[in-house]
């Protein structure tokens, strides 16, 4: 394994090659993060849906919806909806459009939008960018392909732009074969492609910035650092982890790869190929994962095939990025917290049975399932009756849209340090 750098606290060089991007800089400070908080638990039966953000009518409760997407914007149907805090606003990213009818749209194209909106207990009013037939405008990377699976799969920002990630390059073959690296320096109006980022192990990619000092054991440089965690094979792999400085995020001689411990230390490798999976759960596609201040927790959200061949919504988390992460807890279930309410159950319902059909009408009774959980990490808030509201965005199939979901975590008081604990030893860049 070439190019590993290991270093402890308070050495004064670092073992890279003289053309790395990476300079010898002075060790991480330790964070009083560390350790603050005992395990996480999911509340039972308290995950609840906010509100429908995509489509004319909400199909739960035959009400129109804040946004009322068809009649303002000319599409009624998309999904994923992962957020990005940038220039003041909170930005979505949604893929797979489907437009309405004698609407000039190429189908499932992608698009942008953003809010001011502060409080998910109201819902969220997007903005979306038009285009001069009064239709929304697809988001496109020029000279990347924007299909079906071809979609934003992250984003974040950094250096005064807003970057994305997408999958291109889908096949019969192959779901997402190929993820870029595209930005935009006029507030999501355009985007460049910058890079390919991965055809491997980073093809949906939670990213996330953080600054010189927050994470003890990470080799992180004056002006802050972007963590990544990628997945490969469309649910079908399990997390791995990178990083890249902040002012280097487009050069990808910058980026390192967890390589797995070492001495009770993190390893660092150049090659994406020496990336380990951060826990063995091969079915993870779409992720999202976020520092949560309250909890003092990294959590990670995900979905994974369950029972009935539906997808669970699941939760981990864990005191530092690279883990150990607690082992998986179901956030959502469709089969007990959606079906019969604003997911579609699936099959001719019996006669007299309560049970809302949901379903679009041209595929009225395909069960619907969830996908695509994506944490607002600055709408996590104290719950009233105690734990930790978290809120996300959440796709359903069918009907095919984006909600928002609020779910209640619970934390256990954290064990008391051993008098003769060692502080943990530190990498530094």
């Amino acid at each position: 394994m070439r190019d590993l750098f290991l270093i402890l606290a308070g050495a004064a060089a670092l073992a890279v090659p003289a053309t790395s991007a990476l300079s010898t800089l002075p060790t991480a400070i330790p964070s009083p993060r560390l350790g603050q908080g005992g395990a996480v638990r999911v509340q039972p039966l308290a995950t609840q849906k906010i509100c429908q953000l995509i489509g004319e009518v909400d199909r739960q409760t035959g009400a129109p919806t804040i946004n009322a997407t068809e009649s303002r914007f000319g599409f009624w149907g998309s999904d994923l909806g992962i957020s990005v805090e940038h220039a003041g606003r909170l930005y979505f990213l949604f893929g797979d459009t489907h437009a309405r009818p004698g609407l000039g749209r190429p189908h499932d194209t992608d698009l942008i939008a953003s809010t001011a909106d502060r409080d998910p207990e109201r819902c969220l009013r997007l903005d979306v960018p038009r285009a001069e037939d009064g239709g929304y405008r697809p988001l496109t990377i020029p000279g990347v392909s924007s299909g079906a699976f071809e979609v934003p799969t992250g984003g974040f920002s950094a250096n005064g732009k807003l970057y994305l990630i997408a999958s291109t390059d889908n096949s019969p073959h192959r779901t997402m074969g190929r993820s870029v690296l595209a930005a935009s320096e006029d507030d999501g109006a355009s985007f460049t492609r910058i890079m390919d980022l991965s055809t491997d192990k980073f093809i949906n990619v939670a990213a996330t910035v953080i600054g010189s000092s927050e994470v003890p054991g990470l080799p992180t440089p004056p002006g802050g650092a972007v963590l990544m965690w990628g997945t490969g094979t469309y649910r079908a792999s399990a997390p791995f982890l990178a990083i890249s400085p902040s002012a280097q995020v487009e050069n990808a001689a910058a980026r390192r790869y967890f390589a797995g411990m070492e001495s009770g230390l993190p390893r660092w490798s150049d090659k994406e190929a020496d990336a380990v999976p951060l826990f063995q759960q091969s079915c993870m596609g779409e992720v999202s994962v976020a520092w949560n201040e309250h909890l003092r927790k990294w959590v990670m959200l995900y979905n994974c095939m369950g029972p009935g061949g539906r997808s669970q919504i699941l939760m981990r988390s864990a005191d530092l990025p690279w883990g150990p992460w607690a082992e998986p807890l179901i956030v959502f279930d469709p089969a007990v917290d959606g079906d019969c309410r604003f997911i579609q159950a699936g099959g001719p319902m019996p006669a007299g049975q309560p049970c809302a059909m949901v379903g679009d009408p041209h595929v009225r009774f395909s069960p619907g399932d969830a996908y695509g959980p994506y944490l607002i990490p600055s709408f996590s808030r104290p719950a009233p009756g105690g734990g930790v509201h978290i809120y996300f965005t959440m796709s359903t199939w069918n009907p095919y849209t984006v909600v928002l979901m609020r779910a209640t975590l619970l934390q256990d008081q954290p064990e008391a340090p051993a008098q003769d604990a060692v502080p943990p030893r530190l990498v530094a860049y």
